[in-house]
């Protein structure tokens, strides 16, 4: 995953969905810390969930279409883009 800034910015991170039993649970890990998702709610293509980043909280809107996801993430009165693909099981 990749977030953009307004001012240019982009900022890496790996996001991590599990499935356990029909119940999802997402981490993402940026700075090479990992944060549990909130509120993480995925309805067909459609994902959201609230994830801390250096002591905020951003909501993360994302829509996946085959193994790419695109969306938006807003938070701290500031807003953007984020992407990614589905990084290869090994």
């Amino acid at each position: 995953m990749v977030s953009s800034t307004s001012d240019g910015q982009e900022i890496p991170w790996t996001l991590t969905i599990s499935d356990e039993n029909g119940k999802y649970s997402a981490v993402s890990t940026a700075d090479s810390e990992d944060n549990d998702a909130k509120d993480l709610k995925i309805e067909g293509g459609k994902i959201h969930f609230r994830i801390p980043y250096k002591g905020e909280e951003y909501d993360i809107d994302l829509r996946l279409n085959g193994d790419v996801l695109t969306g938006t993430w807003s938070g701290n009165g500031a807003s953007g883009e984020t992407k990614g693909q589905r990084a290869a099981n090994s």
